[in-house]
């Protein structure tokens, strides 16, 4: 094992702060093990790897409405298994016109930047830039609206997958990234029979027949082919439902919020079942999903936080050890002598 723990123990703990999307884990899970395997080879096998048996990075692509929780699972992941993660909003990416936008040479630079200050902070770990950018996945958000579908000519989005594909296949330094994509993919259509039929919350992937070809729908809806080509697991989040809605609540938004209330000297605060109703109703209405949880949970929080009493404690300046004194005198004394 390249880390201390099996997979069912990742699992298990990220379980504990996303609920559901178990199909998703497990391919976030690969993703990790595969680059992490990669870079073991890389960096420190006993015995050099020949590239050509070295494993293969996977990238992943999620599709789930706003608020499915898609951003929360791929950090919470990354803060269980301790790996550098770049977030990406693909919506920086799309320029509006010729001069504009963030660009895929523009992404090179920030992920390059992100290595360096990687190695500045924790030399001991990120003990190069390489090595740092080899241990690194990188999450590009709302990769769907780079599809030529929300493009009236379609060219400039299309350039920019264009600059992915380059990327992927020209930049040398790159090449041990992995990549998490994420989109909503709103109304892609889940059968050609059907236009009723729509991903996200409005129905179930899995009621679909076997011969629905999901990564065909990507690619109807406008990612490039040889993009898509590139994205080796596309999984869709779990529907929420009510009930589901319920025990997000209960078992993760309520005890991490009572964990920061005691903080502010109340550990009991609890919600009435009126209360847990009408924030479970209005984020089922909302088009931002599991979020609106935490929001208004803290709304009716706030006069708690309001009504606490700060006791301001300066601290004091810790002195100067007397080793550095008396090493910095002897340094004076010989500089003299």
């Amino acid at each position: 094992m390249l880390y201390s723990r099996s997979n069912e123990t990742i699992l298990k703990e990220l379980d504990k702060v996303v609920y559901g999307h178990k199909a998703a884990k497990m391919a976030l899970i690969t993703l990790v093990n595969r680059s992490k395997m990669r870079y073991h080879q890389i960096w420190h096998a006993e015995t050099p790897v020949a590239h050509d048996d070295l494993v293969k990075n996977v990238n992943c692509l999620l599709i789930g409405n706003s608020g499915t929780g898609k951003t929360h699972l791929v950090q919470s992941l990354a803060k269980i298994c301790d790996f550098p993660l770049v977030c990406i909003d693909a919506n920086q990416l799309a320029p509006t016109n010729a001069s504009d936008g963030f660009s895929v040479d523009r992404l090179i630079k920030t992920l390059k930047k992100e290595a360096s200050r990687l190695v500045e902070e924790k030399p001991e770990i990120y003990f190069s830039k390489d090595g740092a950018l080899d241990q690194m996945v990188v999450f590009i958000d709302e990769i769907d609206k780079l599809a030529k579908a929300f493009d009236s000519s379609g060219s400039w989005n299309q350039h920019v997958q264009a600059g992915f594909l380059s990327m992927f296949e020209n930049t040398t330094e790159l090449a041990n990234l992995s990549f998490v994509f994420a989109g909503a993919f709103d109304k892609m259509t889940l059968s050609k029979e059907s236009n009723k039929r729509s991903i996200g919350f409005k129905t179930e992937i899995h009621e679909v027949d076997n011969e629905f070809d999901l990564e065909q729908e990507v690619i109807k809806y406008g990612l490039l082919p040889e993009l898509v080509g590139r994205i080796h697991n596309i999984v869709p989040l779990d529907k929420l439902e009510k009930d589901d809605y319920k025990k997000i609540l209960k078992s993760i938004i309520l005890p991490n919020i009572r964990k920061e209330l005691k903080h502010f000297n109340c550990p009991n605060f609890t919600l009435s079942v009126k209360e847990e109703e009408g924030i479970i109703n209005k984020a089922i209405k909302s088009k931002m999903g599991v979020r609106v949880l935490r929001k208004e949970v803290l709304k009716l929080a706030q006069e708690i936080e309001f009504d606490y009493e700060w006791e301001v404690v300066v601290q004091k300046p810790k002195p100067k050890s007397r080793i550095v004194e008396a090493d910095f005198k002897d340094l004076i004394a010989n500089k003299k002598d």
